[in-house]
């Protein structure tokens, strides 16, 4: 029972890691995302007003 118990705590661990590696690789993406958009819209908005 006792290695039974042990074995689950540790696959728990290894998941709560994966998906806290799942979440910050996640935020990152998104954060990247983001930073693109506006690095792409912040000229089109200069040039925009001129056409």
């Amino acid at each position: 029972m006792r290695s039974l118990a042990n074995t689950i705590n540790r696959q728990l661990r290894i998941l709560r890691f994966e998906r806290h590696r799942f979440y910050q690789g996640d935020m990152e993406l998104k954060n990247a995302v983001t930073n693109i958009s506006h690095d792409l819209r912040t000229p089109l908005t200069a040039i925009l007003p001129t056409l």
